[in-house]
């Protein structure tokens, strides 16, 4: 009944139960970390449009005041679709 000195000892249940721990540990962290990356890139993405959009405001805002300055006589009040303006015409 004893072992012969070819064979191998089936693993143990602490020994399945580790690997299979730190087998879903490392699945999960890879998991979580691919999440986080991909929302700290869409939410990067969204704030640098709002930046964007806020700095082109400013300087429409700058151009339409003084547009004689650098534009050599063409204003800048002309609005853009983002803006939401109903033009003249009422359409």
């Amino acid at each position: 009944m004893g072992m012969r000195t070819g064979e191998t000892k089936p693993p143990s249940i602490r020994g399945r139960l580790v690997q299979s721990l730190l087998f879903i540990s490392i699945a999960f962290g890879l998991l979580t970390s691919v999440v986080v990356w991909y929302v700290i890139a869409h939410e990067m993405g969204e704030l640098m449009d709002q930046e964007l959009r806020e700095a082109a405001e400013i300087f429409h805002s700058v151009m339409a005041i003084q547009p004689d300055l650098a534009t050599s006589g063409q204003s800048a009040t002309k609005h853009f679709s983002y803006e939401g303006v109903v033009s003249e015409n009422g359409k």
